[in-house]
């Protein structure tokens, strides 16, 4: 079934989550030095987290290839369980907001070790699945 290795979605999810987390901490930086450090600057992070991270998943993976650069390094993607094809934005984007949501408790990220298909709580609401990719041309 070519489903994308843990070691793999770990390594992608690290790069994707640097990446994501270095962007909001630069939009912070400067909005910090033009402005207090207060609860509003905290606020809006934790904003810009979610509406980043909603945009840098769910335009990744509902492009051809599957997802951005955390997931074309660890050349893996996310593909519709039914058909295998890429999730449209609408799925991509539902998808992204809730393993945003997911991440942010303790226990729930690691439900992908538990799952006969690799699935986090995020693909079981979405029908997706996370493959690898080294097979295609």
């Amino acid at each position: 079934e070519n489903l994308a290795p843990h070691g793999a979605r770990l390594v992608a999810g690290l790069v994707d989550g640097i990446i994501l987390l270095l962007v909001v901490g630069i939009l912070l930086g400067i909005a910090g030095a033009v402005s207090q450090f207060d609860l509003a600057l905290v606020v809006a992070g934790i904003v810009a987290y979610f509406i980043l991270g909603w945009l840098y998943y769910s335009l990744g993976e509902s492009s051809k290839a599957g997802g951005f650069i955390g997931k074309r390094m660890s050349k893996i993607k996310v593909v519709r369980l039914d058909d295998d094809r890429v999730p449209g934005f609408g799925t991509s984007s539902v998808r992204a907001l809730l393993k945003i949501l997911f991440s942010l408790t303790v226990f729930l990220p690691f439900v992908v070790f538990l799952t006969p298909r690799r699935q986090g709580l995020h693909d079981l609401a979405c029908g997706t699945v996370v493959k690898g990719t080294e097979d295609e041309n």
